[in-house]
């Protein structure tokens, strides 16, 4: 009898065991699923973003009403950067060097096409977002004005948007 208790309780304690590894491996793979889905809904996230400004921005001339709530909508993004230079220029384009270009969002860039990460924009670096529509700011974007709006790309990757103000 008492090699049968044994033998029972040996098997009671293996099944336990067996049924932990198993609800160990169920939550595992639930939280690998969890996990591809959130990346697969962030690339699709940074996918929508960089058509957005793809179509949208891509050498295209805007009004200043499209730069004021692309700029409100990525201020603060730590994604998105965006450049904006309010001194009138007389050509429909933007100047490839930046320079002279006030940003809101993630990083400043030193030109459209780079190579490597700008430097990582702080709340104080930015454009206050209150200079966005205060008439008499530097930064105050007219919704009647007009821009030359350019990607900002890094390796083959949009970043960002620049506005330059035109005529």
């Amino acid at each position: 009898m008492e090699n049968t208790t044994k033998a029972i309780l040996i098997g009671v304690g293996l099944f336990i065991t067996i049924a932990l590894i198993s609800a160990v491996l169920v939550i595992m793979n639930v939280g690998n699923n969890m996990i591809n889905d959130s990346q697969n809904e962030l690339q699709s996230i940074s996918d929508t973003l960089k058509s957005e400004m793809t179509d949208n921005f891509d050498g295209k001339i805007v009004q200043g009403a499209e730069v004021l709530a692309f700029m409100k909508k990525h201020h603060s993004s730590q994604e998105v950067s965006v450049a904006l230079n309010n001194t009138v220029s007389s050509k429909e384009e933007v100047s490839s060097t930046l320079t002279g270009f006030n940003w809101v969002g993630a990083y400043k860039y030193t030109s459209l096409n780079n190579t490597k990460v700008g430097t990582k924009l702080t709340s104080s670096d930015r454009i206050a977002r209150s200079d966005l529509t205060n008439n008499g700011k530097a930064d105050y974007v007219s919704t009647n004005s007009r821009y030359a709006a350019e990607l900002i790309t890094m390796n083959g990757d949009v970043v960002g948007v620049a506005f330059q103000k035109i005529q």
